[in-house]
């Protein structure tokens, strides 16, 4: 009796001895011709796509640091029409600890009031240092200000002295910093 021979295949599935175009056909070397368009597009067209309304450009930012400090000494903040981005970086001889990023929306009240801050505010003609910032025990604080897109040399204080200029700014983005708690890691 005849019984009839067993088809061997490929690990891929297709049957020995067939080509790849004859086993699974022009449809599908057309689908693989597609899904290379289609990525070749997306690549090309989406960095060109619009940023989401949420993406608002810093209008602020603004940071302290501790020269000899353990524990989360360096903390900023990032101040869009909306949000406020803030971020801890730490020191510890012993531990090994991660940085802090946190961010929150600003209220329509907050939005206003940094509206009314950044108008009244000016940045030209001052020093990107004044005094001896982080010298002492106190440490520094900066700020810049972004204004019609373009962004002011970072102003760099002693902390809690800042200019005439900046104090109110500096006030209120500090009240703002400090919504964002760190732990204490001493």
């Amino acid at each position: 009796m005849c019984q009839p021979k067993r088809a061997s295949f490929h690990r891929t599935g297709a049957p020995v001895g067939r080509r790849y175009s004859q086993t699974f056909g022009p449809s599908m070397k057309s689908f693989h011709r597609y899904l290379v368009a289609i990525s070749l597009c997306f690549t090309i067209l989406l960095p060109s796509l619009p940023a989401r309304a949420d993406d608002s450009p810093v209008l602020v930012r603004y940071g302290t640091s501790q020269g000899e400090c353990v524990g989360f000494c360096w903390k900023s903040i990032e101040v869009s029409s909306a949000r406020a981005v803030f971020s801890a970086t730490a020191y510890h001889p012993t531990k090994k600890l991660a940085p802090i990023r946190r961010d929150a929306s600003l209220s329509p009240q907050e939005q206003k009031a940094l509206q009314s801050l950044l108008a009244s505010t000016s940045v030209d003609g001052l020093a990107e240092r004044i005094g001896c910032p982080d010298c002492g025990a106190a440490g520094a604080e900066w700020v810049e200000v972004t204004k019609n897109g373009q962004r002011s040399a970072r102003v760099t204080f002693e902390k809690g002295k800042p200019p005439a200029q900046l104090e109110s700014l500096t006030r209120w983005l500090g009240a703002l910093q400090a919504r964002f708690p760190v732990p204490d890691v001493r």
